[in-house]
């Protein structure tokens, strides 16, 4: 138990690397407040006045009930907050809320507060309509803000040095195995290498046919993960990408590979719904998905690295909580002070618990519920390990159409069984064409 806590506690000197977080400093005491300034205590709702009332956007990327949690959340929130009213509102996947909110703001419907995924914010961003949080964040003190881990900030941070959401749910791509399977076709560990993955799917084929080797999505994140563990990335600047690179070509031949040799594309949440329902024996799936599959799964399973190929290697993803402007001070006042309350040590923990993701807050460690948490999940230890080896996510400027030229390359390999080398070549020309044009 003490090395988990310690891991946990040792997490914001690990993601400080990955990431362009604050500096670290001692947590915030759990019983202590910080003192308000003048300016946040006068933009704290009225007890006198009627209640702010905000709206909430929120995905659920992965599988499992999450969508219940969420909603159980806010309603302890409003009970706890008699002078705002919260109403949450399901929006499908991350993509499909920015669409939602995008056309929701165009239209004078905004949201208040967005779980947003980290790569959307750019989109509000550049029409100006999410708010920079560095004076509300400067309000609550240097300890408050050093209590979140320190790499999760990196996304959130622009280069006008504005400060553009919290921290709030964030994972990395791993291997789920189902030990059961592996064992009984001869395989006795967890398969490390990229010659393992292929020899445990060979065997896995030998023993039952029927059983599907491998599930992952066709995922501009999953080959990220593996060009990393071949030493490689997917860009070099902001201006500049690296998708016909060496490492690339072969990453993506790899998840080829792995395809044909009985493996399978599936959404992420489909997959962890057929991984438990032991349909497949083995995902690449992010950690988003652990409580579905502590909470579900009725065999031995395990957590392990992605693929490695020279070094391990993998970028962490995710969502944070945004605040769209141009909100009355009553209304700025009252998403600030729901923010908050979900970034709490006590509901970040109650997130990963509904959830699996990450903790966002050191503090976590210090929880009797977390303590408890970690000791009956040991999956989440081996997730957690794993944070050592991760890298930010890539990104360019025009990102999406950037993303979209990888993207097709990836379904054309993936899905149309298409040479790797060709399609990548192809997404290198038509990237640059955006990026230089």
């Amino acid at each position: 138990m003490k090395k988990i806590t310690a891991l946990l506690l040792s997490l914001g000197m690990v993601m400080s690397l990955v990431g362009c977080g604050g500096t670290a400093s001692e947590k915030q005491d759990a019983g202590s407040q910080p003192a308000e300034s003048e300016a946040q205590a006068e933009q704290q709702p009225s007890e006198a006045s009627e209640p702010v009332e905000l709206t909430f956007y929120y995905p659920t990327q992965v599988g499992g009930d999450l969508a219940n949690g969420m909603e159980a959340m806010i309603e302890d929130f409003n009970e706890t907050h008699e002078n705002i009213i919260v109403t949450p509102v399901y929006t499908g996947s991350y993509k499909n809320t920015a669409q939602t909110a995008m056309t929701d703001i165009s239209g004078g419907n905004a949201p208040n507060v967005i779980l947003s995924g980290m790569l959307d914010i750019v989109d509000y961003y550049n029409i100006g309509k999410v708010q920079n949080l560095n004076d509300l964040i400067a309000a609550e003190g240097d300890e408050w803000k050093a209590d979140f881990i320190d790499g999760f900030w990196g996304n959130f941070v622009y280069p006008d040095g504005g400060t553009y959401g919290l921290p709030y749910q964030h994972s990395i791509c791993t291997l789920y195995v189902n030990m059961d399977k592996l064992k009984a076709a001869g395989v006795e560990k967890a398969p490390e290498t990229w010659e393992e993955y292929l020899d445990a799917c060979e065997k896995l084929q030998a023993a039952d046919a029927g059983t599907i080797t491998i599930e992952f999505p066709s995922d501009v994140w999953v080959l990220e993960a593996l060009t990393l563990s071949d030493g490689g990335k997917l860009c070099a600047s902001n201006t500049e990408t690296l998708f016909d690179s060496d490492e690339a070509v072969e990453s993506l031949g790899m998840m080829q590979k792995l395809i044909n040799a009985g493996g399978m594309i599936q959404t992420y949440a489909t997959a962890a719904e057929d991984f438990v329902a032991e349909s497949c024996a083995m995902m690449l799936n992010t950690t988003g998905n652990l409580g579905l599959v502590m909470d579900t799964a009725e065999f031995d399973w395990q957590i392990s690295m992605v693929p490695v190929k020279e070094a391990p290697g993998l970028s962490y993803g995710g969502g944070g909580l945004i605040m769209i402007a141009d909100q009355t001070p009553e209304e700025e006042a009252a998403s600030w002070e729901f923010m908050k309350w979900m970034t709490e040590p006590e509901q970040s923990a109650r997130w990963m618990d509904i959830s699996g993701y990450f903790c966002v807050r050191k503090s976590c460690a210090d929880l009797d519920d977390v303590k408890a948490y970690y000791a009956e999940n040991p999956q989440t230890e081996q997730a957690s390990e794993l944070l050592q080896y991760t890298t930010a996510q890539w990104t360019t400027d025009s990102y999406w159409d950037v993303y979209a030229c990888m993207q097709t390359a990836l379904d054309s390999v993936l899905i149309d069984n298409q040479d790797p080398a060709a399609c990548l070549a192809q997404a290198q020309t038509d990237a640059m064409a955006i990026l230089q044009p």
